[in-house]
């Protein structure tokens, strides 16, 4: 009976993992590499709390204004990494990328798992 629970537990922690892949979350090092390699940096947040605090390099295109602002981001077979300040917003963005043609899009989470 241990034996099938303890499969349970690594089959739902891979599943997890696998999803968490398939939405596109990127960890800090492999987000850092993305734009190092030209991947357009793109920062959710409103323009005032852009203002008072971004990453280098960062574009600036609040959720609201993405949907007209996609030809900002050039091609659609660069990388684009997103962060923001809520998985949410994240996730919506996303979304609006990936329906707009983007084939790349990674989530880095809020700007903080940046550091």
């Amino acid at each position: 009976m241990a034996v099938v629970y303890l499969l349970m537990i690594v089959l739902s922690v891979l599943a997890l993992a696998f999803m968490v892949r398939l939405m596109g979350r990127v960890d800090p090092t492999e987000a850092k590499r993305l734009v190092e390699r030209g991947a357009m940096l793109v920062d959710l947040q409103a323009r005032q709390a852009f203002g008072n605090s971004h990453l280098p390099r960062a574009r600036n295109i609040p959720l609201a204004e993405l949907p007209r602002r996609l030809k900002e981001l050039g091609s659609r077979d660069r990388p684009v990494v997103i962060y923001g300040v809520g998985q949410a917003t994240n996730g919506d963005a996303a979304r609006i990328l990936r329906t707009a043609g983007f084939r790349y899009v990674h989530d880095l989470g809020p700007m903080s798992r940046w550091e």
